[in-house]
């Protein structure tokens, strides 16, 4: 249930007209009086301003929290639910919307999105939209988006250039858009695609046909994106071994590779990004000893390495990591001795290891 509250401030009302249908079509209610109303249609609606703004909310009697505010005319004829969408309380423009997980079915239509010019956020992950080619046409209306989410759509095909002329993008998910066929980047390629998108902060591309060679995406994430925190590349068909200059990256806390066939030893400088708190390498046709200084990182939290199992290696003791993922794994210690002092761990995995000793109580 959402709820609509018009504010008093002016002598003319404003009116709010939900449809039950989408496209703005079916049955309709028209709410136009001061204070709290509900609205039972959401398959679209029109939000006409004559001087009176508009708050939205998403419990009942307009508690919570006001996540739209509307302070001039609006239109969406795409089913809505309101639950996560937020406004500026002082202009009154929409700069968030996360609609992700409301299992939207049917065609997705940007058109209504790319009227929100002051848009600084956008999640529409896990959707059921029909599986179409990667149409970017719009998004350079969203000049101001900081953060797009397009995960989980069943988009196919090459990812546009278009896209990586978002030049204000700090996040950007486009994982797991796998439904018919993966998307791809081939042209543009990676380096191409990443090089005029210097301020992200977070980039996501699970499962995106990606197929570069160790230098190839090494460089091209270097050089292009020094303020990356958050990687993952998990499925992309890269190939090792994994290059040095990936070393630079110095606020890295995040790095999944799981999946790739990157056939090399874990190098020595991922010992060396003191920021990262989550280290993922399953499935990754890993060998010889994983370096120690991997298990001295100050902030190391998770660790991923299963499913190499010529990759060996010793659990130190007195570690402080709360996730561990060995299982498969030429990695040999006694458990008393390696977790017997490990107060903050949460799960771990150990089948298929050369583990000795039972696990201290």
């Amino acid at each position: 249930m959402a709820l609509l509250v018009l504010g008093s401030n002016h002598a003319h009302a404003s009116s709010f007209t939900a449809y039950a249908g989408p496209g703005c079509s079916g049955n309709s209610e028209q709410l136009n009086r001061c204070g709290c109303s509900n609205i039972n249609r959401r398959g679209g609606y029109v939000f006409t301003y004559t001087g009176q703004t508009a708050a939205m909310y998403n419990q009942a009697g307009c508690t919570g929290v006001a996540h739209t505010r509307f302070g001039s005319s609006a239109r969406g004829c795409s089913p809505f639910g309101w639950q996560s969408i937020t406004c500026d309380g002082v202009t009154g423009y929409v700069t968030s919307l996360d609609l992700s997980e409301l299992r939207i079915y049917g065609r997705i239509d940007f058109v209504s999105l790319f009227r929100l010019p002051s848009l600084q956020r956008l999640n529409l992950a896990y959707h059921y939209f029909d599986s179409s080619p990667f149409d970017p046409s719009g998004f350079e209306h969203l000049t101001s988006l900081t953060h797009l989410n397009l995960s989980y759509l069943h988009f196919y095909g090459q990812i546009p250039l278009e896209i990586s002329r978002m030049t204000t993008l700090v996040s950007l998910d486009l994982s797991f858009n796998t439904y018919y066929e993966y998307l791809k980047l081939e042209n543009p390629n990676i380096g191409a695609f990443v090089q005029n998108l210097s301020s992200l902060k977070e980039l996501h591309l699970d499962w995106i046909n990606i197929s570069a060679e160790g230098s190839g995406w090494g460089l091209a994430l270097s050089s292009a994106l020094p303020r990356l925190r958050k990687l993952s590349l998990r499925g992309c068909g890269l190939s090792g071994p994994i290059h040095s200059s990936l070393s630079s990256l110095c606020f890295l806390s995040q790095l999944d590779l799981r999946g790739n066939d990157l056939s090399s030893v874990v190098p020595n400088l991922i010992g060396n990004f003191s920021s990262l708190t989550s280290l993922a390498l399953s499935d990754c046709g890993l060998h010889g000893k994983i370096p120690e200084s991997i298990f001295r990182l100050p902030n190391l939290q998770t660790l991923d390495v299963g499913s190499n199992p010529l990759l060996t290696g010793e659990i130190p003791p007195n570690n402080t990591l709360r996730e561990w993922s060995l299982s498969d794994t030429g990695f040999c210690s006694n458990l008393r001795d390696s977790f017997s002092n490990s107060k903050l761990l949460t799960m771990i995995h150990l089948s298929h290891c050369k583990l000795a000793g039972q696990f201290p109580s």
